[in-house]
């Protein structure tokens, strides 16, 4: 799954998996680097868990 569809999965379902936290890593880490764009998903997701928009689950 790419980088904006598991984001978008995330932000629809407000919940974030431990499965889908390493998914999103990989996908982040796949090549490396970390692009200007990945870090700014990173970024708006741990806003979204830091004000409790998303929920952090097993």
């Amino acid at each position: 799954m790419e980088l904006a569809a598991l984001v978008d999965h995330i932000l629809e379902a407000g919940v974030l998996t431990r499965a889908e936290q390493d998914q999103f890593t990989l996908v982040i880490m796949e090549d490396g680097n970390i692009s200007e764009e990945e870090l700014a998903q990173m970024q708006r997701i741990l806003e979204l868990i830091a004000i409790g928009k998303i929920k952090v689950v097993d």
